[in-house]
């Protein structure tokens, strides 16, 4: 293995180390991550900052936009969700009208179990919602390496 491929496999396993828990500042006192596979020293520790970029709430617009569904079918479903306060919590859906809003992780998971949720059997069967899981699955956990 020549040295390129060797800090192109750490920078690799530094970047999976990195992404294991959203929302935390590291500081690392071990040799830094030469992300520009340099030969030069970068320093002694560096600051990792974990972001969520996106917004994890959305208003019935932009729920039309990204599923590609009717304002009706949207406003069926955040019902259908409000129903579901058991799972997704009081906050899932906000407001009323044009101001209407809606968790976009509750909304992603109910789109993907809709008729294990409706079918009072096959409910039980199905897997407990976790946001932290959506949101990484979606790409909305990124970090920034100072």
């Amino acid at each position: 293995m020549n040295n390129i491929q060797t800090a192109l496999q750490n920078r690799n396993h530094e970047k999976e180390k990195i992404m294991q828990e959203p929302y935390e500042i590291v500081k690392a006192n071990e040799t830094p991550v030469d992300y520009d596979l340099k030969q030069e020293e970068v320093g002694s520790s560096m600051t990792i900052i974990k972001q969520m970029y996106g917004n994890p709430v959305m208003n019935v617009k932009g729920i039309c936009e990204q599923f590609h569904i009717s304002d009706r079918t949207a406003r069926k479903y955040m019902k259908e969700i409000e129903a579901n306060r058991e799972r997704y919590g009081e906050f899932a859906v906000m407001g009323e009208g044009p101001l209407k809003r809606v968790n976009y992780m509750a909304f992603t998971d109910y789109w993907k179990y809709r008729k294990m949720l409706g079918d009072k059997n096959a409910r039980k069967h199905a897997p407990e919602y976790d946001p932290k899981e959506i949101a990484k699955a979606l790409g909305f956990y990124a970090t920034e390496v100072m």
